[in-house]
């Protein structure tokens, strides 16, 4: 069989193939494996685990599939329905996540890819909603190595790669897949182009694609979501070749307006390339830190889990005419990146001795709007017409003002910051004394005070090709083509459009990975 793209998914398809027998090959678009796992800080969640039985802990199916119908698609969700609302194939494909999301664990751990570590502190992103009868214990993640919370996305993609080596699987990188070679109906293979010479591959098996999405495909972008989000910190080689390729042999496309999101430093990840490091933010730390729009004021909750907060991006103004909030600002004190500026993933908070062009700092609010009026200007296009109001440092100071009142108060009437457990759980470190809201603080009542520019972004787009409960590509007509499958960011994600709990993208991946790589080395034997 044939395995397109080197990321959690593809490497799970092969390993799961390989180990039913079935030879393998790896074809990488990237010139290194790993795709955009290789820079994830690699949760997997995964409800019904041993770990939470071991602990005496049950996690009930029925609720379960609740919850992932609820945020999946809220506007159809019936929690007395039989699919919960859900079309059919839709609740077959969450209800297959929770029955097989194990076993995808084990096949990693029985080949050497993963030492499951269980994170039973974490909470889901909606541990809130009553439908979520098991808020905490879904998440493994790789034994740690280089740090105490777990594995990195670059040791576990190492981890991956190396079990394929030593089972014997062959890995082309710089490996492109151009179309699919049919046969009597039934895909038998792959014609690429590997370093500029077009190749073709051929399965007795079948063919899976695991390809990533189309974060860096900017027509796509612009076709799939009437708002603005263009940017993102997806791997570069991610620009959904899989949707034209399975077009083309008649496949059903869905979700193409759906993404992983998360707000992205803008001038960080302007071009593919700067988004080779990781722009994306999915954890703001500081309790003195707000989210402020072009009027200077907050219009979010900064401590939002990461998806819920990049909606902010999307409001709509009729009056405007647009999307006033497509550029928001992140406006700290220089206590808060004393306190939490790290190198760590997902944390835009740097410390202060950092080499950071896009950060803008100044001694007052003043200072810091013309800074930032300058830096709107000089990006041009890439500011999407965003330009502060004339009132912004006046605005800005009464913001703050609030806020300061709110957090000596210990709560926000505004945006209820601090209120749900995720938000506790990534605000990062605390203030000392701060013992009525950890994730507010007043600001300090001098500068400097820093800044920089939000854009919304995905971690990567989540639509593409429909899937069946096995993994099978679904036609026009309704019916599976013969010998495609697909699994990870390249398909229609069974998640819809939601976010249900960190790790959810890697534990979906794996999971229909495996279940990908089994059907398609089970065709082997068919011929």
């Amino acid at each position: 069989m044939i395995v397109v793209g080197g990321g959690a998914a593809g490497f799970t398809a092969a390993l799961a193939a390989r180990e039913c027998g079935a030879s393998v090959v790896l074809l990488e678009k990237g010139e290194q494996v790993g795709g955009t796992t290789r820079k994830a800080g690699v949760w997997i969640w995964v409800p019904n685990n041993p770990f939470l039985r071991g602990g005496g802990v049950e996690d009930p199916k029925r609720p379960a599939l609740q919850y992932m119908a609820r945020l999946a698609r809220p506007h159809v969700y019936d929690p007395a329905s039989p699919t919960c609302g859900l079309p059919l194939e839709e609740y077959r494909l969450i209800e297959t996540f929770y029955d097989e999301a194990w076993h995808a664990v084990e096949l990693l751990t029985r080949m050497g890819a993963l030492q499951p570590h269980h994170r039973p502190d974490i909470p889901d992103y909606y541990a809130e909603l009553p439908e979520d009868e098991r808020p905490y214990g879904r998440v493994i993640m790789p034994q740690p190595r280089s740090r105490p919370t777990g594995g990195t996305g670059l040791e576990f993609v190492e981890a991956l790669e190396g079990a394929a080596r030593a089972c014997g699987i062959p890995i082309h990188t710089s490996c492109r897949a151009l179309k699919l070679i049919e046969e009597d109906g039934r895909v038998v293979g792959v014609a690429a182009d590997e370093r500029g010479r077009e190749r073709t591959f051929r399965a007795r098996g079948g063919v899976v694609f695991a390809s990533g999405g189309f974060t860096h495909n900017r027509e796509l972008m612009l076709q799939s979501f009437a708002f603005p989000l263009l940017h993102g910190a997806a791997a570069p080689s991610n620009e959904g070749d899989f949707v034209s390729i399975a077009s083309r042999v008649g496949a059903r496309l869905a979700n193409m307006g759906c993404a992983w999101m998360a707000p992205i430093q803008l001038e960080q990840a302007l071009t593919p390339e700067q988004a080779r490091s990781n722009a994306s933010i999915t954890e703001i730390h500081g309790d003195s830190a707000i989210i402020v729009n072009r009027d200077g004021r907050r219009v979010v909750n900064e401590k939002a889990m990461y998806n819920d907060l990049t909606q902010a991006f999307f409001a709509w103004d009729g009056v405007y005419g647009g999307y006033p909030n497509a550029r928001l600002f992140l406006i700290y004190d220089d206590a808060t990146a004393r306190l939490c500026g790290d190198d760590a993933t997902g944390n835009p908070i740097l410390p202060v001795d950092a080499e950071a062009p896009h950060i803008l700092s100044a001694p007052t609010f003043s200072d810091l709007a013309a800074a930032l009026d300058r830096r709107l200007q000089a990006l041009g296009a890439a500011a999407a017409g965003v330009r502060l109001a004339p009132d912004f440092a006046v605005t800005l100071e009464r913001t703050v003002e609030r806020f300061n009142e709110y957090a000596l108060a210990g709560a926000d009437p505004e945006f209820h910051r601090g209120e749900k457990a995720i938000e506790r759980f990534f605000s990062g470190p605390t203030r000392p004394g701060n013992d009525r809201n950890p994730t507010m603080h007043p600001f300090e009542p001098a500068g400097p005070y820093h800044a920089m520019i939000l854009a919304p972004g995905t971690l990567d787009t989540k639509g593409g090709p429909m899937i069946d409960a096995g993994a099978r590509i679904v036609g026009s007509d309704g019916h599976a083509i013969p010998g495609l499958f697909g699994a990870g960011n390249c398909v229609a994600s069974p998640s819809g459009q939601a976010y249900w709990a960190g790790g959810a993208t890697v534990g979906l991946a794996i999971t229909y990975g495996r279940i990908a790589g089994l059907g398609a080395a089970s065709l082997a034997g068919d011929h």
